[in-house]
């Protein structure tokens, strides 16, 4: 009997795996941009056009945290003679969010 319970347990305790989550996996995390203007601009994503954030919206893109990650925003109304831009390189972690506001 003892010996029973022995190897259900062992068998109970070696059985389980971890379950990996969907981020894990894919080696995923959130980019969280935050558009504190009243104004709307063009973002761009590593070069290529992505969307229009809207005047004081904020947007979530699940992006690769294998490598760092260029982005740019310009104005896309309300300026006079040239629009203001924003870039910078962000690096996402894994299962993680992190938030870039301008």
């Amino acid at each position: 009997m003892k010996n029973t319970l022995f190897i259900c347990l062992l068998t109970l305790l070696f059985s389980c795996e971890k379950e990996n989550k969907e981020c894990e996996t894919l080696s995923s995390g959130t980019l969280e941009i935050t558009n504190n203007t009243s104004d709307r601009y063009d973002l761009y994503l590593n070069t290529s056009y992505h969307s229009t954030l809207q005047q004081g919206s904020s947007n979530s893109l699940t992006l690769s945290s294998i490598t760092p990650h260029n982005i740019w925003v310009i104005q896309k109304e309300g300026f006079i003679i040239f629009p203001t831009e924003y870039q910078t390189t962000v690096s996402i972690t894994s299962c993680e969010t992190t938030n870039w506001a301008f």
